[in-house]
């Protein structure tokens, strides 16, 4: 035999051991793996080689065969990958990319709407006729049961048009997607690592109170609005909400009525009635 048929049959036999490993069925995950999986990042296999992904640092990631291309969530069963329990989800789109292939972001929309795990159906088939932009395939509307992001590299100096036009495409019905732009593939990933080790905590956490808030009693919170007037102690406030009985009272009261209460003199009326009427709006320029 000569030498260019042994590396043929060679070549041959590796190819067919190749084929019959990737036909056996992947192993199920361990419940120990499965619970691990909760604190990672979900990634869809088209994202490998991203650049994005050398920039996640703070939050493990995993490929799976997915939808979108980010999902925030976790996997329900141990031998079945597919049962995901979605939070939210996301896909990437480099402006680059879009420029070059318009139609990409369409059709990425369409398979989202197709799958059932990220949409939920809508109220009005008659939607489908005002946009033209989204070509959907099936004859009801799709919206959306969970937060959907377009997560949007801006790698080009004029941006400004083409990122209004997809802004107006976000916003169409049969889209229902949030658009969140970065200017490098560090951004994306803190807004992806953000997005993932929020994922869980309520709307309180933006106020920057968070549990301490909701510990506090609504005479508290009055207290501590009062208090933001030079001044004003604990007492007065007590005086305050005991004569009045509303915040609302104690708002519109006038200088006479909050002279009436004991221990606020003149200047702590001032204040406070200054601080319940003046305006937002600074006019001094």
């Amino acid at each position: 035999m000569s030498f260019s048929q042994e590396f043929a049959t060679i070549t041959t036999n590796k190819m067919n051991k190749r084929k019959k490993q990737s036909s056996l069925p992947p192993p199920s995950l361990t419940a120990s793996k499965v619970s691990s999986l909760s604190f990672h990042l979900l990634v869809s296999m088209s994202q490998r080689g991203n650049p994005v992904l050398s920039a996640i640092t703070n939050v493990p990631y995993t490929f799976m065969d997915l939808v979108p291309d980010f999902v925030f969530g976790t996997i329900n069963n141990n031998r079945d990958t597919a049962d995901i329990s979605c939070s939210a989800c996301a896909l990437f789109l480099s402006l680059k990319f879009h420029l070059l292939t318009p139609n990409y972001i369409v059709s990425r929309v369409n398979m989202l709407n197709r799958d059932s795990r990220y949409t939920n159906d809508y109220t009005d088939d008659d939607l489908l006729k005002q946009n033209n932009n989204v070509a959907m395939t099936t004859k009801k509307l799709k919206s959306k049961i969970i937060p959907r992001v377009l997560l949007l590299l801006v790698d080009r100096d004029d941006y400004a048009t083409e990122v209004s036009k997809l802004s107006t495409f976000c916003l169409s019905p049969t889209v229902n997607l949030s658009l969140v732009c970065a200017f490098s593939p560090k951004e994306v990933a803190r807004y992806l690592e953000g997005f993932k080790l929020y994922e869980r905590k309520g709307p309180e956490i933006i106020s920057g109170m968070g549990k301490a808030l909701e510990r506090k009693t609504f005479d508290e919170r009055v207290e501590n609005v009062l208090k933001t007037a030079k001044g004003i102690n604990k007492t007065d406030t007590a005086q305050l909400n005991s004569s009045f009985k509303s915040f609302k009272n104690i708002a519109t009261a006038s200088i006479e009525e909050l002279s009436l209460m004991d221990g606020m003199g003149e200047v702590k009326v001032k204040r406070l009635f200054a601080a319940m009427n003046q305006p937002f709006v600074n006019k001094s320029s």
